[in-house]
């Protein structure tokens, strides 16, 4: 048990730190540290954990770790296997880049490899102007806000499949220790996962954040009412292109209420049965020449 704020700031670890079981009641500090990759298991951070400028050089791993306060990977270099496996991030994750370009163009922005599987996101989750070079797993995956992917490079094998994503405009900003007063800007954070799927040919990616980017539209007050409306419209018919059921239904409830409608409104026509060829002969030659009238 760390009780007092802890600080590795700069150090060099020449053997990769192992942390298990480990409480951090303070602050902890690895801002500028340099390791040759690291493995935390079943730590509580109840404070910030800073990793600012961290370099990890090989494998990174943190399991069954909870985050209490704000966590900082800014501006960290990742150069291994890393992964986060049943971890809760309660306050802010900060996994931003802000490297020069010379730096970014030498992979000091870029994921080789990063996985998070069973990871719960209760506040902010930031990755912006991060690549992703190689697969990426997001398994098991909740965003209690919408994630923050702007300025990031995504790789075609960006799994999204498993990921709960809660947000829906109506959030504010971080509960957690007044981390955030601000909130995010749900619709543009989808809109940008959106744009990002598409240009990896992702479609029903992109057709998931569509849904949801409309769907944060729609909550937002400042929407015109006559677009929710049609919004609303859109999602109860369609659900916003993610289903096809929805729109074979709709269309059985209009033939069936225009069909009631017509036989309440429009008195019968008589005709004899004689008749019946005619009329289904004519049907069926407009369906091959609809112009034809003979």
């Amino acid at each position: 048990i760390f009780i007092d704020m802890t600080a590795w700031n700069k150090s060099r670890f020449l053997k990769q730190p192992i942390f298990d079981n480990v409480i951090f009641s303070h602050d902890v500090e690895f801002s500028g540290a340099t390791m040759p990759g690291a493995f935390f298991s079943d730590c509580r951070f109840y404070q910030g954990a800073y990793f600012q400028a961290t370099t990890f050089a090989s494998d990174v791993t943190f399991a069954n770790c909870v985050f209490r306060g704000r966590v900082w990977y800014i501006n960290a270099i990742f150069n291994g296997f890393d992964r986060f496996i049943n971890c809760e991030f309660q306050g802010e994750a900060d996994f931003t880049s802000f490297l020069s370009s010379e730096q970014s163009s030498a992979g000091g922005n870029s994921f080789s490899y990063i996985s998070f599987e069973n990871v719960e996101f209760y506040s902010r989750a930031n990755f912006s102007n991060r690549q992703f070079r190689t697969t990426t797993a997001f398994s098991s995956v909740t965003f209690h806000i919408a994630p923050e992917f702007y300025g990031c490079s995504l790789h075609q094998d960006t799994d999204f499949s498993k990921t709960t994503f809660l947000d829906r405009g109506r959030q504010g900003g971080s509960w957690n220790h007044e981390i955030y007063t601000e909130s995010v800007d749900a619709a543009k954070a989808y809109r940008t996962l959106k744009l990002a799927m598409g240009f990896v040919r992702n479609k029903e990616a992109e057709g998931r954040f569509y849904a949801y980017e409309q769907e944060c539209i729609r909550a937002d007050k400042n929407t015109p009412l006559a677009v929710r409306l049609l919004s609303n419209g859109y999602r109860l018919t369609s659900g916003y292109g993610q289903s096809i059921t929805r729109p074979l239904i709709s269309i059985v409830i209009t033939f069936l209420v225009f069909g009631v409608l017509y036989w309440m409104l429009i008195p019968p026509i008589p005709f004899q049965a004689s008749e019946i060829g005619v009329v289904t002969r004519f049907a069926l030659q407009q369906l091959a020449q609809p112009w034809s009238l003979a």
